[in-house]
């Protein structure tokens, strides 16, 4: 899987979870809580790449979180 490209969320609360998250992200790209919430999510359906993207967004942001 390519690191840029996005993977479809899979159905159900954690996919609208994601969905959600990936849109507050894109609107306020500094709310750290949210990148990692993404982070948590993409980990849960076995997103290993976009969860650690998030989490490198977090320490970029804020290398002390």
């Amino acid at each position: 899987m390519n690191e840029g490209a996005e993977s479809p969320s899979p159905a159900g609360p954690v996919g609208k979870g994601i969905k959600l998250l990936e849109s507050i992200t894109k609107q306020i790209p500094g709310f750290v809580p949210a990148y990692l919430l993404l982070a948590k999510g993409k980990l849960a359906v076995g997103s290993e790449g976009e969860a650690s993207a998030a989490i490198s967004n977090v320490l970029d942001m804020d290398p002390r979180n």
